[in-house]
């Protein structure tokens, strides 16, 4: 289907691929679109997502750099963003003030910065057993 010549065939199976997760394979296929897709709209929706993905995984790596007390925490929340404010976490429905800090800090894209709001943002990806 990644290769079907309908582009809204393709964008159906690019579209969900920026948001679930599927694994290694997945990303491999969004890598190939990136570079292959005859729909430069496409190709660009790619590297979007392989942008995020990368982004998600540098903010994860910030957040297993906490001290343990913390780290744990945070790992209560997998695949979800969530902030300290200090010790204080942050994560499950945000006041939409909370939603517009992510929404500025994931904007500026440094994973180490702290937000407009004086928080330091971690994506939560779970431990690969094995």
């Amino acid at each position: 289907m990644a290769k079907d010549p309908s582009r809204k065939v393709r964008d159906a199976v690019l579209n969900p691929l920026g948001w679930q997760r599927h694994g290694l394979w997945a990303e491999r296929l969004v890598e190939y679109m990136a570079v292959n897709d005859p729909s430069e709209t496409l190709r660009q929706h790619a590297m979007g997502i392989l942008a995020a993905k990368a982004f998600e995984r540098a903010a994860d790596a910030e957040r297993r750099r906490l001290p343990d007390r913390l780290r744990l925490k945070t790992e209560r929340h997998p695949l979800r963003w969530v902030a300290l404010d200090g010790d204080q976490l942050v994560a499950g429905s945000w006041p939409k003030a909370i939603g517009w800090d992510l929404r500025h800090w994931l904007e500026a894209g440094d994973a180490t910065a702290l937000s407009p709001r004086g928080l330091r943002w971690y994506f939560v990806l779970p431990e690969i057993a094995g």
